[in-house]
């Protein structure tokens, strides 16, 4: 039996709404039926404004006056799906205004029939995700009536108990996640019971499908008892389209660094007269070639940082150093720069603050936000300040800038947003600093705050958690967890206890054996714990296997470890908090 086609109230805009129709590939569409709205871009805001629509194409090159539509289109209309139809000659623009997320598709001009309909799924499905939200947010009602829609909808709803017992299970979601309600004796461990955000989570189905399904939860009333209700979306059509964007994007920024990288080379070799003497002028050019392609080098290593954040890709390198070095290194990085614009950089740093996170990275952080500064500190000072209590640790970078409205704030972290006003044109940078330095303080459980005022100053504001050893130990194996539970992957964790007139294995000699580049240790008291992410337990045993061997004669080779892996060891891992870890040790 042949499925209805859903009707779709689709805007088309065109330069000239006169001009014929070309999008006739709607005509054939399986899925959908289009009942198309014709208009130009003086049009559409204002039909978007008196009717409801479900889809937007713009048929337009990316000319300024449409770059200013698709702004005000994305700020208004957010949830709105577009897909904004270009050439080919413009793919430069197509990267950067999916890196914007200024639309919510792009298509060129030479993408196939099929490819454009995936497309238009994708979008339309995504648009789906935040209505469904708002549904579920929304629907209060009569248990029974709630469950016929529950048991007729095209997306997977399971509700819990507050034993963790299955009370209500659809069709939909035995097929998603590949088992029947009698099959799930409790509750599956990618239900996280602290899961409040959404996520997502690959499943297989029966038949050996893989799908990628977006999870969201909400807490509700059956049955006169709170419960918790778990609505699964099947997003694979959108994970692929996004993963070939990805792959695009970090295709091209991989690209770009072996040219940049030669060209740098070049230039550098004929400044320092290996290939002959040059002259003062084509010495000074050669200066400012060799600043422009570092400034390119930079946009791409941002990019490159972007993509692998905002695809969880990064694991942080932690392990514990004095804060306060960091801050005196940064500093004295900058002098020399700071100098030349007659700027005093200063230092109030509380010494020997210890901190256990990726030095690296807060290294990129501090020099972003220092950066900042000189850029719009004309005269006066940039200070950075180190201070601690008994439950945060806080650096702040202040200057004497051109300071920050509060609508300047408000998007500051947006990719691509320039830093500052816009009568400071002059000053151009990535518009990616921010963006990337917020996800990496908020990979260590910081935050970054914002004070500014307009001609007089600004200060930026890293907060970060003081966490005793056992809470930095939960906070590590959580996170684990829950990238795990996300790309399907799996760490372990080795933990034994020292002997007390002795130390078995030497710090450095365990720092040095372990060979992953996210791998950590921990001491507390007379134990030793080592995380492993994405190792097995069989992994995990070689490793504990290579200590006993450095140490044949001793008592570590009779030590007994205790090794335990996600996703082997669940009713552990299941709601791992501090109980957790104190029971282990």
């Amino acid at each position: 039996m042949i499925q209805p086609r859903i009707g779709l109230t689709t805007i088309v805009v065109k330069k000239d709404k006169n001009e014929p129709l070309s999008f006739d590939f709607l005509e054939n569409d399986a899925k959908y039926l289009y009942q198309i709205i014709i208009t130009d871009t003086d049009g559409i805001v204002n039909l978007l404004e008196n009717r409801d629509c479900d889809l937007v194409l713009i048929e337009a090159n990316l000319i300024e006056s449409h770059i200013s539509l698709l702004q005000d289109l994305s700020t208004h209309y957010s949830d709105q799906p577009i897909i904004f139809f270009t050439s080919k000659k413009r793919e430069t623009h197509y990267l950067h205004f999916m890196m914007e997320n200024k639309c919510s598709y792009f298509l060129l001009d030479h993408d196939t029939p099929q490819s454009i309909q995936k497309t238009i799924w994708c979008a339309l499905d995504h648009a789906r995700i935040f209505e469904l939200e708002n549904f579920v947010k929304q629907l209060r009602g009569t248990e029974q009536s709630f469950k016929k829609v529950v048991e007729h909808s095209a997306d997977g709803v399971i509700i819990f108990n507050e034993k963790d017992d299955i009370i209500l299970m659809n069709q939909t979601a035995e097929q998603f996640l590949g088992q029947t309600h009698q099959e799930i004796r409790s509750k599956p461990f990618i239900f996280l019971s602290d899961q409040t955000q959404p996520f997502i989570h690959e499943s297989f189905t029966k038949t050996g499908h893989k799908m990628h399904l977006h999870i969201h939860s909400v807490p509700i009333e059956w049955g006169g008892k709170n419960c918790l209700m778990y609505v699964m979306h099947d997003i694979t059509d959108r994970i692929q389209f996004e993963q070939q964007k990805d792959d695009f994007m970090n295709t091209v920024s991989h690209e770009l660094r072996n040219p940049i990288s030669i060209v740098q080379e070049g230039i550098a070799q004929v400044t320092e007269g290996l290939h002959g003497p040059i002259s003062e002028m084509q010495e000074k050019m050669l200066a400012l070639s060799l600043d422009a392609s570092k400034q390119l080098q930079k946009i791409v290593d941002d990019l490159l940082d972007l993509a692998k954040l905002e695809s969880s890709n990064i694991r942080i390198k932690r392990h514990e150093f004095d804060f306060s070095q960091l801050v005196e290194k940064t500093a004295e990085s900058f002098k020399a720069i700071a100098a030349r614009k007659n700027l005093d950089i200063k230092v109030e740093c509380t010494n020997n603050v210890l901190f256990y996170g990726d030095p690296d990275r807060i290294a990129q952080v501090l020099n972003n936000l220092v950066g900042n500064s000189l850029k719009f500190t004309e005269q006066g000072f940039i200070k950075l300040s180190l201070h601690e209590d008994n439950h945060h640790i806080q650096c702040w970078v202040e200057d004497s800038g051109r300071g920050m409205t509060e609508q300047d704030i408000s998007r500051l972290f947006n990719k691509f947003e320039q830093f500052g006003s816009k009568q400071h044109a002059d000053v151009k940078g990535t518009g990616l600093g921010l963006t990337i330095s917020k996800n990496l303080v908020n990979l260590h459980g910081g935050e970054i705050l914002v004070e500014s005022i307009v001609n007089e100053k600004t200060i930026f504001k890293l907060v970060f958690p003081r966490l005793s050893i056992i809470e930095l130990i939960v906070q590590e194996i959580q996170a684990e967890i829950k990238v795990c539970a996300q790309r399907n992957d799996t760490f372990s964790m080795i933990v034994w206890k020292e002997d007390a007139s002795r130390t078995i294995v030497p710090k450095t000699t365990i720092e040095n054996t372990l060979r992953g580049s996210c791998d950590k240790v921990f001491f507390h008291q007379d134990n030793v714990i080592i995380v492993l992410p994405s190792t097995p337990k069989v992994g995990a045993q070689a490793l504990f296997s290579r200590f006993q061997d450095m140490n044949i004669g001793s008592t570590m080779a009779n030590l007994q470890s205790k090794i335990f892996s996600y996703p082997d060891d669940e009713d552990l891992f299941k709601n791992f908090d501090k109980t957790s870890i104190i029971k282990i040790l």
